[in-house]
C-alpha cells in the first residue's frame, strides 16, 4: 500500500469491467430492487420531508422498454450519481443522501444503499446496455445516457445534458428508461412478485405504494401488494440479540409442531428482504437487522 500523503492516480475502469461487474446481478428483476431502494433512500434527503415513497414501473412489452419513475428528489448531487462504486476504498466510504452516509462502518438505520452499484442493474437489464436518465430536482432538467462503455458526453465535455424541468419530468423526481428489455424484465407476474416479496414490509406497513403499468394494455394498473402470508403482529426488538456496531435486531417468530422442509426464517436488512434459509429449529418467521 502506498504511503497515505503519496499522490494517486485513480484506476481506470474500461466497458468489459462494468459489464463483468453488473453481470454479478443474477437476477434480471434486480432492477426493480434497487430503483425502488433508490427511491426509499431519497426520501431520507432533507428535500423530500413529508413526501410519501410512490415508485411506477411502465412496461411496454411490444418496444421492449421499461420506464421506472419516482416523486422524490431528482438528481441532487450529480458527481455521487454518475459515479459507481464509494469514492474511496476505506470502510466508512458509501452512499451519501443529502448530509448523511450509509456505508459498513456508518450504518444508517434508514438508507439502504452503501456501495453505489445500484445503477449497473439497470445495465443489466438492457440486452444492449442502454438506459436513459430523465431529473427534475425543482431547479433544473437534466438527461443522461448510459451504456457499458460509460456516460455520453454532451456539450463541454459534461455528461448529461440540461433541460427543461418539464421536458425532464412533469413533476420533481426521477425517471429510468431501460431501452432493449430483456424478455424477463417484462414479465409482469415475475416483477410483480418479486417486488411484493422484497418490499413486502414497507408495503404492510403502507410506507411505500408500487404500481407496475402494462403499457400495451390499456395502461392496466397492478398494485403491488405484500404477500398474504406476512403477518406483522407479534414483531418485538431481542434484547438479547446485538449488532457488532449497534443497531437493533427486531424478530417475529411463531412455534411451529415440526421441523420444516422450507426454509423457515426470513431475512430482512433494514426493512428490505434478503434471503430465507432453513434452520432446524420448531419455528418460523422473520429476522430484521
Amino acid at each position: 500500500m502506498l504511503p497515505p500523503n503519496k499522490r494517486k492516480i485513480p484506476h481506470q475502469f474500461r466497458g468489459g469491467t462494468i459489464r463483468e461487474l453488473a453481470d454479478m446481478y443474477s437476477n434480471p428483476l434486480a432492477y426493480g430492487r434497487e430503483t425502488v431502494s433508490n427511491a426509499i433512500d431519497q426520501s431520507r434527503h432533507p428535500e423530500a420531508a413529508g413526501k410519501r415513497i410512490h415508485v411506477k414501473f411502465y412496461l411496454h412489452k411490444l418496444s421492449r422498454k421499461i420506464t421506472i419513475v419516482d416523486d422524490l428528489t431528482g438528481i441532487k448531487d450529480m458527481k455521487e450519481f454518475i459515479s459507481i462504486g464509494t469514492e474511496y476504498a476505506t470502510r466508512d466510504s458509501g452512499k451519501i443522501v443529502g448530509d448523511q452516509i450509509s456505508s459498513y462502518e456508518n450504518i444508517h438505520p434508514e438508507i439502504i444503499g452503501q456501495k453505489h452499484f445500484g445503477k449497473l442493474s439497470c445495465l443489466f437489464a438492457s440486452e444492449t446496455g442502454n438506459v436513459e436518465f430523465y431529473s427534475n430536482n425543482g431547479e433544473n432538467g437534466h438527461y443522461l445516457h448510459a451504456d457499458y462503455e460509460g456516460w455520453e458526453q454532451f456539450d463541454y465535455e459534461l455528461p448529461f445534458k440540461t433541460i427543461d424541468t418539464a421536458e425532464a419530468l412533469e413533476h420533481i423526481g426521477l425517471k429510468v428508461v431501460i431501452q432493449d428489455a430483456k424478455p424477463d424484465c417484462l414479465k409482469i407476474k415475475s416483477l410483480e412478485s418479486a417486488l411484493s416479496r422484497w418490499f413486502g414490509l414497507l408495503l404492510r406497513r403502507k410506507k411505500i405504494v408500487i404500481e407496475i403499468i402494462d403499457v400495451d394494455n390499456s395502461n392496466k394498473v397492478v398494485q403491488v401488494k405484500a404477500p398474504d402470508d406476512l403477518d406483522t403482529h407479534g414483531e418485538r426488538t431481542d434484547n438479547s440479540l446485538e449488532m457488532s456496531r449497534g443497531g437493533n435486531i427486531r424478530v417475529n417468530l411463531v412455534e411451529t409442531d415440526a421441523p420444516s422442509l422450507t426454509p423457515n426464517i426470513d431475512f430482512y436488512q433494514k426493512e428490505i428482504y434478503v434471503c430465507s434459509i432453513k434452520l432446524p429449529y420448531l419455528t418460523k418467521g422473520y429476522v430484521i437487522y
